[in-house]
């Protein structure tokens, strides 16, 4: 998106910034989840604690990415550049075995 909207960086970093910043939330959650389902003490309370540390991080990012990111990045690139760009990033993780797809950074304008 950044070749065809250079003026979309400032908020493409703030936008991988938050990634790095959920990836440890969610990896807390599921920590916590754990912890629950082995019945250790005070496993409820983490777990609570862990999904509102989440919640402050995940839906202010989800706002911003439906509010700013979404529509420039549809007025930024075609919907077949965002279908080529979807295809590449699902054929990095056709067939691995992590539980889940980490984030992608946005890649940098060239």
């Amino acid at each position: 998106m950044l070749r065809c909207n250079s003026d979309a960086g400032p908020l493409a970093d703030r936008m991988n910034t938050d990634h790095h910043t959920i990836e440890p939330a969610i990896s807390a959650v599921e920590a916590a989840a754990l912890d629950l389902r082995s019945d250790r003490p005070g496993s409820g309370e983490a777990l609570g604690a862990a999904l509102s540390r989440l919640s402050e991080v995940l839906l202010p990012h989800l706002e911003l990415e439906e509010r700013e990111m979404m529509p420039l990045v549809s007025d930024s690139i075609t919907d077949a550049q965002w279908r080529a760009w979807d295809d590449e990033f699902a054929a990095l993780w056709k067939g691995s075995e992590a539980a889940s797809i980490p984030s992608q950074p946005i890649p940098k304008a060239a």
